[in-house]
């Protein structure tokens, strides 16, 4: 990790109240249900991630990972609270985000994997978000399509997983984790990812009232699939991750991190702030 990263926890207070629009994504339905379904995912992905960590977290001896994986508890468990109030206020429109909750699928994986695997898809998808998060960090004029408390979440949950996107791979290596299962994580989180969240953003533009033109179709395909489009611009994040050498801060956009602390930091507003 760069000596100026630190895994930060900041209180957010996001006015979620003012979001008027029902498409709140550049006025398109197929762009804001594709992250109204990431946004439904999140409440137990990030209990899944929180969990798969701390089982792990008593074995671990040094104490800088150690007190990072206390960062990164508290970072998670807040970008828990945050997305459910956005959740609870997307409801509140009329979208059914509950028809969401049986494709998240990570109930079953809890069941199913051991804690081991579970740790490492838990990797896996911390380098998805990681990735994500450098894309909405650097499309500053897409982002800006959102309406603004919207956009300043995503933005200030970009940051904080770019803060803390080793944090799940260093407990990995660190407890003995095999190079094999790693890449099993990764292979089952590629997956299972997208296509569970193409599914949910299905199932809730089946359920939106107003129309989907073509022209939503097109742009918003551009966004995520498009040359520079989200998708399509973590391609070779993910590749990297099958090298054995792989390590998250062998690319080193930290400077994203301070960006944001200068530009968009207050008007995330962040009401407190501890490393």
């Amino acid at each position: 990790m760069p000596e100026a990263v630190r895994v930060t926890f900041r209180r957010m207070n996001f006015g979620f109240e003012t979001v008027v629009r029902q498409h709140w994504f550049d006025d398109n339905p197929f762009l804001t249900h594709f992250f109204n379904a990431l946004s439904a995912s999140f409440p137990e992905g990030e209990q899944f991630f929180i969990d798969s960590v701390r089982h792990y977290e008593g074995q671990v001896e040094d104490p800088v990972l150690r007190a990072q994986i206390r960062g990164f508890v508290r970072q998670e468990g807040h970008h828990t609270h945050q997305h459910r109030l956005l959740n609870d206020r997307i409801r509140a429109r009329g979208v059914p985000l509950s028809r969401c909750d049986e494709w998240v699928g990570l109930q079953a994986r809890r069941k199913a994997d051991s804690p081991r695997l579970q740790l490492a898809c838990t990797c896996a998808m911390e380098h998805f978000t990681a990735l994500m998060g450098h894309w909405l960090l650097t499309q500053r004029e897409i982002v800006d399509t959102m309406d603004p408390e919207i956009a300043a979440l995503w933005r200030w949950h970009a940051v904080e997983e770019t803060e803390h996107k080793a944090v799940a791979f260093d407990t990995y290596q660190q407890t003995g984790g095999s190079y094999r299962m790693r890449i099993l994580g990764m292979v089952m989180a590629t997956y299972n990812f997208l296509p569970r969240v193409h599914l949910m953003q299905l199932i809730l533009l089946q359920a939106d009232p107003a129309p989907l033109r073509w022209s939503h179709v097109r742009d918003g395909l551009r966004v995520l699939y498009g040359k520079d489009g989200m998708v399509r611009s973590m391609l070779h994040g993910i590749l990297r991750y099958y090298r054995r050498d792989f390590h998250p801060w062998q690319h080193d956009n930290s400077a994203l991190i301070a960006q944001w602390a200068q530009r968009d930091a207050e008007g995330a507003l962040v009401e407190s702030a501890v490393p």
